[in-house]
């Protein structure tokens, strides 16, 4: 068992009333940074283990390193890998029950290279989220 496996089981057997997400929808922006990639495995970790039968759009700007990250989950109807750039507006037809914005280009090495554009997701990025 790897060290995020470990995680997501303390995760899942921490006392959160797990029940509530049952069958709710999750949009979570930046899926696959760090702190988005953990939730987005229990969720799915969640299905599996005690059939909440969430259902996760994965938003990312990288498709392909997300297929990668999530191989595991690409054929489950419950998951859905979505490719957009925060920076311009989106919308998505499906019904979203929680939002979760983790879309940020958080590596310090950026904000001295590209300051402005490292910034954008977390201030353009927001307002798309908040006008969808």
């Amino acid at each position: 068992m790897t060290m995020i496996e470990d995680d997501i089981q303390d995760i899942v057997n921490s006392n959160i009333p797990w029940a509530q997400i049952q069958g709710k929808s999750f949009l979570i922006s930046g899926a696959a940074g760090f702190l988005a990639t953990y939730m987005a495995h229990t969720i799915m970790y969640l299905n599996k283990t005690r059939s909440t039968n969430s259902t996760l759009f994965a938003l990312v700007r990288n498709k392909k390193e997300a297929e990668q990250k999530f191989s595991e989950y690409l054929d489950d109807p419950h998951f859905k890998i979505l490719d957009f750039d925060l920076n311009e507006d989106f919308d998505i037809l499906e019904h979203i029950d929680y939002v979760i914005h983790a879309a940020s280009n958080a590596s310090p090495r950026f904000y001295g290279i590209d300051p402005v554009g490292t910034l954008l997701p977390n201030v353009i990025g927001t307002k798309n989220i908040l006008n969808f």
